[in-house]
């Protein structure tokens, strides 16, 4: 599937990457009931000792380590849809040990029921929950009609999708031009591709809201440099994301787009220029020649969570500040077991206004974008200047206090507008915030 036994070897890196932030980067924190959660906890992780046999505890060993996994899964995300899973995978879990140990005990079924019972509870404290109804027969019933009418099926689907994709069609000298060239879409919605009949050049990571490690990110910087790099870029700025006052320029879960993959990006910049823009989406082309650019450290701070830092003032290219700070046992030891703390970012203008984005910090010591912002590229206009950041956490009692930024000032030779060029930003600001407030509340 991978080729070599190097790419196997990179794939299973890659995925251990995945892992590393996915509980910071990619969760919801609802209020849990941990009156029901760890009484769950603790039968689920010890029942093959209550019941100890020779083959509970070989059935402990094979099948811990993917229970914990579930637990992660469906605890560091806490949707409706993930918690689901781990709900049904502990049931699967039970009714295997249940079935397949000699000793089958009333007891046990009676404690699974119960620690079940107790994990459904809290389920109902889940994001978008809403309780699941079950229809006896209609899962025979589309077993037949699959079945019976599998060609009525697929037809049914490939019309459902056309209709879908329909609204994704960008303008017809658009697509003429583009015709057979490799294109790419960013960030996340490859139904753009279909919709066009574009000729598909995928990067490493898909999404950019996953590459939420260092390593991650690298992988889709390098794929912008080489040769399978894409002749065009479809940038998608109708994206379904949810937030108060964040823009066009949103990511998943309240985060910054352009915060998503900071070493990507400042590929991009390099390597691309805006070809066509509207409303709904900025198509790029592949540069002759990627762009020259100088980097270098203008200024170091050190502060504390909540506390404003004073950005300084760069030149016409891009200004970005590297987050770094020591993660304390606690911190390790929650993020391992359950899943870390939200990090948030908020953005003082030069008009006053305050714009809060969460933020990973993997990421974020590559580099958070801060001048020249960007909070909607639909309009020419240039934002107003950041003139000072403050960094916040859910429960700052278990991190540590000192923080240390970084300001990285990058100049592109030749071109020392890229950063407002790239995304279409030729003229002066107006008002382009929505006036809004935000105080350091618990974000819980």
């Amino acid at each position: 599937m991978h080729g070599t036994a190097s790419g196997f070897l990179r794939y299973c890196y890659g995925l251990f990457n995945l892992a590393q932030d996915n509980s910071s980067a990619a969760a919801y924190y609802p209020i849990n009931n941990w009156w029901c959660l760890v009484p769950y906890l603790i039968f689920t992780f010890a029942f093959p000792f209550l019941y100890r046999s020779k083959e509970g505890l070989f059935f402990a060993s094979i099948t811990t380590l993917s229970l914990f996994a579930a637990w992660k899964h469906g605890m560091a995300r806490e949707d409706v849809y993930h918690i689901v899973g781990t709900f049904n995978y502990s049931l699967i879990i039970f009714l295997i040990f249940y079935l397949f140990h000699q000793k089958k005990q009333l007891s046990f079924l009676i404690l699974a029921g119960i620690a079940l019972g107790l994990f459904h509870l809290n389920m109902q404290n889940a994001y978008a929950y809403q309780a699941k109804s079950y229809a006896l027969f209609d899962g025979p019933k589309n077993l037949v009609e699959y079945v019976q009418n599998l060609d009525k099926i697929k037809e049914r689907a490939q019309k459902a999708s056309q209709k879908n994709i329909k609204s994704n069609r960008l303008p017809e000298k658009v697509v003429e031009q583009i015709g057979q060239a490799s294109v790419d879409v960013y960030p996340w919605d490859y139904t753009i591709i279909p919709a066009n009949g574009f000729n598909f050049q995928p990067r490493p990571i898909l999404q950019s809201y996953a590459a939420y490690t260092s390593w991650l990110d690298l992988q889709d910087a390098k794929h912008f440099e080489s040769a399978l790099a894409p002749a065009y870029l479809i940038w998608d700025l109708n994206k379904i994301t949810t937030g108060l006052d964040i823009g066009t320029m949103s990511s998943l879960d309240y985060r910054h787009l352009l915060n998503d993959e900071p070493q990507t990006l400042l590929t991009l910049l390099k390597q691309y220029e805006l070809w066509y823009n509207d409303a709904n989406y900025l198509v790029y082309k592949q540069r002759s020649s990627p762009l020259k650019t100088t980097s270098s450290i203008i200024q170091k701070d050190k502060a504390s969570w909540g506390e404003w830092i004073k950005s300084p003032t760069s030149s016409s290219g891009l200004l970005r500040a590297k987050l770094s700070f020591d993660k304390s046992i606690l911190q390790r030891l929650k993020s391992f077991f359950y899943k870390d703390e939200q990090f948030y970012v908020y953005m003082k203008f030069a008009d006053g206004a305050v714009q809060k984005y969460r933020m990973v910090p993997k990421n974020a010591v590559d580099g958070l974008w801060i001048n020249p912002f960007v909070l909607d590229p639909t309009n020419s206009h240039k934002q107003e200047q950041v003139v000072a950041i403050a960094l916040d956490a859910s429960n700052k009692k278990i991190l540590t206090d000192q923080l240390e930024v970084e300001w990285e000032a990058i100049d592109f030779v030749d071109a020392p507008n890229c950063a407002n060029l790239f995304f279409g930003k030729t003229r002066e600001p107006y008002q382009t915030l929505h006036t809004s407030s935000h105080t350091f509340e618990h974000p819980m």
